[in-house]
């Protein structure tokens, strides 16, 4: 039997050419070979002599239409799409949903004979089906991807009391898209009359050509496909972790008129199942449709956003400023997700970033971006794989589970290869001196080798791979800072007259001051802070007549122990001084005194003005005193009368 398409100057025949009237029809041809030699051939339908006939053969020609078919240079036909082995699927074709654009599948089919109309019909088929038969049931019985999710329109899917995905959403829009099932007729069964009449959702175009595209907008607001993992397991790494829901696979044909037009029965059917049967109308093969969910890698982190010990600067996972991790949707140009990190001099930073990918094929690779680059000294080591914990990586399989009773469509599986859907990088630091009260951003970006959404919108989506979210980190080198003590500027500095100190006693002078280089960062530790004195020694001193010592064991800076010695008498003293801290990357000889701290006054100097009032150098008077009692010996048997003079 063949099947011959109408061709317009075609006989096979004289005086029969195949046209649309005889569309239809079947036509049977008989024929016989004979050996003519040594006879007339034209005897031979006469009863002429033949030497050998051979037996009869005879061909039926069913005489069809031409059927619609898909136009290549729209619809999508490429034969791309894959089995878990890696084997092409016959049939189905892969598109791509990148997440923030919208869904670019269109649908165009035409057919080449005049007069005929069209129409088609996509539904959604089971995704565990490689070579779906017609069937209408989807997951669960449901068309979650074109219809209502969970069998309710705005339901929400749950699993374990947390709600994980919304419904997809996607639409039908354009050419014929009133057709709620495939059943083409009334009432289809398989001996159904030619004259049988269709369904009244069933509708045709006016013309040879039918064009219908499905609409979707994959978006992470309003998790129509994609999972935003907030509800963290404890210490594991899987803060911010995205979880895509399946892969919808929609399958559909062209279908023309002709079987009400001509009243005859055309063509095959497009499946045996009677839900896709053309009951006579031609139709095009049966093509499917992948949906692919894709989306670019994130940064992950704990549910602390990997908050460390206060007294270390050593991160096992993404650093990010603190609880609220799970809640920031993007990092990219997002200054309020960078943590904040406090470099003290002299201490050795370790960070452990890790990103993943939502899809479980790709491999992903931390990059660091060159602008704003690295501090010197900074080493930062290449981006590894990591594999996913079984536990939390969470991939979304074709299967679903017998008896399930939740509707996310989710089932775990074990078995996909994702040897790098999850990278790591490290980074390690240790500031010097000359690095003290600098400002470092750090930036890097997690890119995955996917190119099904390069020029698909995505501008980030490249030849290369979907570049994803960036992340920075923002380290500042605490430089020492510290304030003078409220008490020693206001009873010693500030004091309106010289203090008294007595020959033969010591004064002593607490010269107070309290670092302040980590205040409110609840980092455990210290530079460590010293005073000295900051002018030269006056000629008393020189003469040897007075006797300063600094007791630098002082908890809160020094004490000065003033001993006036006989040829002091009358003398004042100015005794002026410096802190700063033990490494001497800051040294200040001046307050501010209209600037206080939770400890006391400002430290100021040439290169840290005050922002409000003057800055009065630290300073304290001391006249000597002769000792009234013995005023021109030096008695040690007097030593509790000094001590009663001492200002401590």
């Amino acid at each position: 039997e063949w099947e011959i398409n109408p061709i317009q100057d075609w006989r096979f025949l004289p005086g029969h050419a195949i046209t649309n009237q005889t569309v239809g029809e079947v036509r049977t041809i008989c024929m016989f070979a004979a050996n003519t030699a040594n006879t007339n051939p034209s005897s031979l339908l006469g009863g002429g002599k033949a030497l050998c006939l051979s037996e009869v053969l005879c061909v039926r020609i069913k005489l069809k239409n031409n059927p619609p078919s898909f136009d290549p240079t729209v619809t999508p036909m490429e034969l791309n799409s894959r089995d878990e082995r890696g084997i092409v699927v016959p049939q189905r074709t892969d598109v791509p949903a990148c997440l923030g654009y919208p869904l670019d599948l269109t649908l165009r089919a035409t057919d080449k004979d005049v007069g005929d109309l069209v129409r088609i019909y996509v539904e959604e088929v089971d995704p565990g089906v490689l070579i779906p038969d017609g069937s209408t049931s989807s997951i669960l019985g449901r068309n979650a991807f074109l219809g209502p999710f969970c069998g309710n329109t705005g339901t929400a899917c749950q699993e374990n009391g947390i709600v994980t995905y919304e419904e997809y959403g996607a639409e039908r829009v354009g050419d014929t898209t009133i057709q709620t099932s495939a059943r083409t007729l009334e009432e289809a069964e398989f001996d159904s009359s030619i004259f049988s009449n269709y369904a009244d959702h069933i509708t045709f175009t006016n013309s040879t050509v039918v064009q219908q595209s499905i609409e979707y907008n994959f978006t992470v607001d309003q998790r129509n496909g994609i999972f935003v993992q907030q509800s963290c397991f404890g210490g594991e790494q899987d803060c911010r972790q995205r979880q895509l829901n399946y892969d919808p696979v929609i399958c559909g044909a062209a279908y023309d008129n002709s079987r009400d037009r001509w009243r005859k029965w055309q063509g095959a059917a497009a499946s045996d199942n009677l839900d896709v049967h053309g009951f006579g109308d031609a139709s095009s093969s049966r093509h499917c449709w992948r949906v692919r969910l894709q989306a670019p890698p994130v940064f992950t982190t704990n549910i602390s956003g990997c908050a460390n010990s206060r007294a270390s600067v050593t991160f096992e996972c993404t650093p990010f400023p603190d609880q609220r991790a799970p809640q920031i949707l993007s990092t990219t140009a997002n200054s309020q997700a960078y943590r904040q990190i406090l470099m003290p001099v002299g201490v050795h930073l370790q960070a452990v970033l890790t990103a993943e990918d939502p899809n479980p094929e790709d491999k992903v690779e931390i990059l660091l971006l060159e602008n704003p680059g690295i501090p010197p000294g900074m080493t930062v080591g290449r981006s590894l794989c990591e594999p996913r914990d079984p536990m939390t990586r969470r991939y979304c399989g074709t299967k679903v589970p017998d008896g399930s009773t939740i509707c996310s469509f989710i089932q775990y599986n074990d078995d996909v290869d994702s040897s790098c859907s999850k990278a790591s990088r490290t980074l390690e630091w240790t500031p010097g001196t000359g690095d003290a009260g600098t400002n470092f951003l750090v930036c890097f970006v997690a890119r995955d080798d996917s190119t099904m959404c390069n020029g698909q919108g995505p501008a980030d989506a490249t030849s290369a791979g979907w570049y994803g979210e960036q992340h920075c980190m923002n380290l500042t080198v605490v430089r020492p800072d510290f304030e003078w003590t409220t008490g020693f500027v206001d009873e010693y500095v500030s004091a309106p007259e010289p203090h008294e100190a007595f020959v033969g006693c010591t004064f002593s002078l607490p010269v107070e001051i309290v670092e302040t280089s980590f205040a409110g960062s609840g980092l455990d530790t210290a530079y460590g802070l010293e005073v000295s004195r900051a002018n030269q020694l006056s000629a008393v001193e020189q003469a040897g007549r007075v006797q300063i010592v600094n007791d630098r064991s002082h908890e809160a800076g020094s004490i000065m122990e003033i001993t006036p010695h006989l040829g002091s008498e009358g003398h004042t003293l100015n005794l002026c001084f410096q802190g700063g801290d033990t490494q001497q990357m800051v040294a200040s000889t001046g307050y501010c005194e209209r600037e206080t701290g939770p400890w006391g006054y400002k430290r100021c100097d040439a290169d840290t003005p005050c922002k409000v009032g003057a800055c009065v150098p630290v300073c304290v008077q001391v006249i000597s005193f002769p000792d009234s009692p013995h005023p021109n010996t030096e008695n040690p048997v007097h030593d509790a009368m000094c001590r009663t003079r001492v200002r401590v």
